[in-house]
């Protein structure tokens, strides 16, 4: 089959191991900002390393506010979940 490459960056970021958003980091996660804990949990689960912009964007007060109001407790515990599944594994 054939890959498409929008970035530029995927498959060189999929060859090196890293993780990094396809728009700005920020935005991403502002857009929603479960995406945060799925980068740490993808990251664990396959050995990838986070890009520097996603680290600091999924660290900031601004996401993690953003996080706490406006994504149910719910989801976040499903996604808590499967980053401890990943870890029994």
């Amino acid at each position: 089959g054939c890959v498409e490459d929008f970035t530029g960056k995927g498959l060189l970021d999929l060859r090196a191991g890293i993780i990094r958003t396809p728009l700005p980091a920020r935005d991403t996660f502002m857009d929603d900002p479960l995406r945060a804990l799925r980068a740490v949990r993808f990251g664990t689960r396959f050995g990838f390393e986070l890009d520097t912009e996603l680290m600091q964007a999924a660290a900031s007060e601004q996401v993690c506010s953003a996080l706490a109001d406006k994504v149910s407790k719910e989801r976040v515990g499903t996604e808590l979940k499967g980053m401890f599944d990943d870890f029994a594994v």
